[in-house]
């Protein structure tokens, strides 16, 4: 089961004048500690296996930042993320749809897996969170290479919300 953040304080995230809106106005490192304290309570919950595009925000926030957000302006909040995941079980996706979505990368940061898989993340999975049978799997191996390069050496599957590790070797 996914779980995501779009919605802070009332903004939808996902689009143009509610990203706008919700991180115009604020330093980075505010947004980013309202952001991840909302996405711990969602990892809290106890309903996802996997938490989704951990870094969905850098879809529109050239609309309200002008330099591309680099790993050290994410803010301390982000870290008690990575404790909550950890100590509730839950993961996280890298997500291939930044590919489409014109920030010519995919969510999230590789800084962003490397300090995840350093706290102590263990689950992780891919994603393409295609919204059409065309778009179903496309550019799941660049996540594959984002899980390479910050270190992991699988990815989860899931079963009936059973989890099984696949070596990335056998994929890639």
């Amino acid at each position: 089961m996914l779980g995501s953040l779009h919605y802070i304080h009332g903004y939808d995230i996902g689009i143009h004048q509610g990203s706008k809106d919700f991180f115009g106005g604020r330093s980075m490192e505010d947004a980013l500690d309202i952001y991840y304290k909302g996405w711990s309570k969602a990892v809290e919950s106890g309903l996802f296996d996997i938490m989704a595009h951990p870094d969905y925000f850098r879809k529109h926030l050239p609309l309200s930042h002008r330099e591309p957000i680099a790993w050290d302006r994410f803010g301390s909040a982000v870290y008690d993320a990575f404790d909550s995941l950890r100590s509730h079980g839950v993961g996280i996706e890298v997500n291939s749809s930044g590919l489409r979505h014109g920030i010519r990368d995919v969510y999230p940061l590789k800084e962003f897996l490397v300090a995840a898989r350093e706290a102590g993340v263990d689950e992780v999975t891919v994603g393409s969170d295609c919204h059409s049978v065309e778009g179903l799997g496309e550019n799941t191996i660049s996540a594959v290479r984002r899980l390479q390069e910050a270190g992991y050496a699988h990815l989860c599957v899931f079963e009936e919300r059973r989890n099984r590790k696949i070596g990335l070797s056998q994929i890639l």
